[in-house]
């Protein structure tokens, strides 16, 4: 099987465009690299034990690592399929980010489906693309 890269070279492509050279620092996706103690301990069980089943996480949400999970997203992302920017959700971020919480913790949250669409490669099959739909799930009721 071909790594990522020797699949670029092989189809005549170069590095991504704005993709950082490998050792530097940044990245292209979320990383889960920030996690509280008690956060990695949950994701170190459940990578080592796939088997494992976690009765309660949901003291694990709240305010603070929401908002903390807000910062992580990237400013320059695009918007969802609703056409809502990080930017633009920033404005009254404290009040959505506890009505989101609240909302979590009644069970009245309730998240709107991924968008699927499928994306056509080289080989001629398909890669799936989830565009989340973002805004209506996390400002629904301000």
């Amino acid at each position: 099987m071909k790594t990522p890269k020797e699949t670029r070279l092989s189809e005549g492509r170069g590095q991504p465009k704005g993709m950082p050279l490998k050792g530097t620092m940044g990245s292209r996706t979320q990383s889960r690299e920030i996690l509280t103690s008690q956060l990695r301990w949950v994701n170190e069980l459940a990578t080592r034990d796939k088997r494992a089943q976690f009765t309660s996480l949901l003291h694990h949400v709240n305010v603070a690592r929401l908002e903390q999970a807000f910062k992580r997203l990237k400013r320059n992302a695009s918007a969802g399929a609703d056409g809502e920017t990080v930017a633009s959700y920033e404005q009254g971020l404290q009040h959505k980010l506890e009505n989101l919480c609240e909302r979590i913790h009644t069970g009245r949250y309730r998240p709107q489906p991924v968008r699927r669409v499928y994306i056509p490669k080289a080989d001629g099959s398909k890669r799936p693309l989830g565009i989340p739909h973002w805004r209506t799930s996390l400002s629904k009721q301000w």
